[in-house]
């Protein structure tokens, strides 16, 4: 969708990182008519509010996978079991008993063995161990005040990369501008604004949901 910059316009965008922007009215509409021609140029703001969007979504999946567990199925979602070229949560009932401890349940009993590979291949911090050969028994220890700390730290270097990205999105637009032509000065300086708006927007952002996402693994 085009966003047409004109004299006593309004800009309204619907998004995560959602701003108005408003033009301003000249003193003398007259002699502003008479004397200055309006410009046709067309800037996609709405692509730039999209674009930074994208960045936020990233990293809202990225602090997604940093769990300190407590019985949460999700925490098994990036787990890959490569033999069977999918992941664990496709080939198994995946049910909390209680705030540390599941148990998974394969759809298919013979994947128990397969299964227990995965596990023993990834990075997670849980202790496992086969219940006959229906299903697993995932316990979560307890975490340290020292695991929280890592997964802090993991958390702030998402969103440090985010912020940067961010960033480059809001120049990369910026030097779009620079091959526009027949635009006044006021309308390049209004499109520069907004685009500062949806950067700012989004900034403030990724700080709130790093600050909640600090709270929680600290909790």
């Amino acid at each position: 969708m085009f966003l047409r910059l004109i004299k006593s316009g309004k800009l309204s965008i619907s998004s995560r990182c959602t701003v108005r922007g408003f033009s301003k009215k000249s003193k003398n509409t007259k002699d502003s008519k008479e004397d200055k021609p309006k410009s046709n140029f067309e800037f996609d703001l709405d692509k730039v509010q999209k674009d930074m969007d994208s960045a936020l979504k990233a990293f809202d999946n990225s602090l997604q996978k940093i769990s300190i567990g407590r019985g949460d199925p999700k925490i098994f979602d990036s787990i890959h079991v490569q033999s069977k070229k999918t992941n664990l949560a496709s080939l198994a009932q995946i049910t909390p008993k209680n705030a540390n401890e599941l148990t998974i349940k394969p759809f298919d009993s013979a994947d128990v063995e397969t299964i227990l590979s995965a596990l023993n291949l990834s990075d997670l911090r849980v202790q496992y161990r086969k219940e006959g050969n229906l299903s697993i028994h995932v316990t979560i220890p307890k975490p340290t005040q020292e695991y929280k700390n890592e997964l802090i730290k993991q958390a702030k270097e998402y969103y440090e990369e985010t912020k940067q990205n961010i960033r480059k999105k809001r120049q990369t637009s910026l030097n779009s501008l620079k091959d526009a032509k027949d635009v006044g000065e006021d309308d390049l300086k209004r499109i520069k604004a907004d685009i500062q708006k949806v950067a700012d927007k989004c900034t403030e952002s990724i700080e709130k949901m790093m600050k909640e996402k600090e709270k929680t693994l600290n909790s």
